[in-house]
């Protein structure tokens, strides 16, 4: 089958054909397919999965986890990049994303409510739901001082509201939130539902490149480095870098990290200016620092052993080199680490951030 030309019912019996295939021959099949559907694959709402959505439609279930596990592997070895598509929440005893969220009373349980406005009678000061003020013909008594309430916004006010619960007579001010499952009628309340993220997938330029070549980049060196470059995967250099942030905040090792934040004027011509980029940074560091990607216009350096001072002069050095490189603009910056924890997400903005002047 031709990815680029076929139709979904020929994809899908393509993807079903695939699950008999060795592994490795299944995960370069789905990067060719990724990069013929133009670089990404994006999740879609189906009721009828236990999971709530599924990435090719019609395929059948087993064939769908197997190949997502795929995906998975694929995204965990820097070929493909992970995006955030939403998040669900799923019953703790089946898994189904099949969900009633209802407000329920915090004592029974029911989910038999009524809303009761609260009254505030301006005379006495009296405040109380409205049930406790009796009606009396055209207008409400007052419990406390025995006065008649004619006119809302005169007389009196409401002040906000009680529920009640019609099952067992109580009220109070905010009542409980739980999930019902359609599916197999669990009772769960909604702070203990187990949440599922759901990714979308992207080609990095790893995938891109093994798609091209019809092969995964799995020799040794290759696990490290991406192929016929000094550029760490992404995967292997979070690792390192995760591992200076630790001394650092164990033994106050210090460390430098530089961002590279690029953009090319030619496409044609972006394969040979980040070769040459990572050339010119090669040339520029010292035998301890390392380099790594981060996303497919995005190059990490670290500094170890380097102070803020000694990495300023290095991004300022790197800044004025790759920019005289012809067709690249380039936004170099030190990017601050606060945790582990942070690491990525603090990464990602301060690239995000970063912007090249066309």
């Amino acid at each position: 089958m031709d990815a680029r030309t076929a139709d979904p019912k020929s994809e899908i019996e393509f993807l079903n054909g695939l699950a008999a295939r060795r592994p490795r021959e299944r995960r370069l099949a789905l990067l060719l397919l990724i990069l013929y559907r133009g670089g990404q694959i994006m999740p879609s709402w189906a009721l009828e999965s236990l999971t709530g959505f599924v990435y090719w439609p019609g395929l059948p279930a087993r064939a769908q986890e197997l190949l997502t596990a795929d995906m998975e592997y694929l995204a965990a070895n820097d070929y493909l990049h992970r995006e955030h598509f939403d998040r669900v929440h799923r019953c703790p005893g089946c898994g189904s994303h099949l969900l009633n969220l209802r407000e329920v009373c915090v004592e029974c349980a029911s989910s038999n409510l009524e809303s009761l406005p609260v009254l505030h009678h301006f005379r006495c000061g009296y405040v109380a739901p409205i049930g406790d003020f009796e009606s009396r013909g055209n207008g409400r008594e007052c419990p406390k001082c025995g006065h008649t309430m004619r006119n809302l916004g005169t007389d009196h006010e409401i002040v906000g509201e009680q529920v009640r619960c019609r099952s067992c007579s109580i009220t109070f001010d905010e009542p409980a939130v739980e999930a019902a499952c359609f599916r197999c009628g669990q009772k769960t309340p909604v702070e203990q539902l187990p949440q599922l993220d759901i990714w979308g997938f992207r080609l990095t330029a790893l995938g891109q490149s093994a798609a091209k070549a019809g092969r995964l980049f799995d020799e040794e060196d290759e696990r490290i480095v991406e192929p016929g470059s000094a550029l760490y995967r992404r995967s292997v250099f979070l690792k390192l870098l995760r591992d200076d942030v630790r001394l650092n905040a164990r033994y106050h090792i210090p460390f430098t990290l530089i961002g590279l934040r690029l953009a090319y004027r030619s496409g044609v011509l972006r394969e040979a200016c980040e070769a040459r980029v990572i050339d010119v940074v090669n040339e520029t560091l010292r035998n301890v620092d390392q380099m790594g990607r981060f996303d497919d216009d995005g190059i990490l350096v670290k500094l170890p052993a380097t102070d803020q001072e000694g990495g300023e002069v290095v991004r300022h050095r790197l800044a004025e080199r790759i920019a005289a490189i012809d067709d690249v603009q380039v936004v170099a910056i030190r990017i601050a680490i606060t945790s582990d924890s942070a690491m990525e997400a603090e990464i990602a903005r301060a690239l995000g951030e970063a912007n090249p002047e066309p």
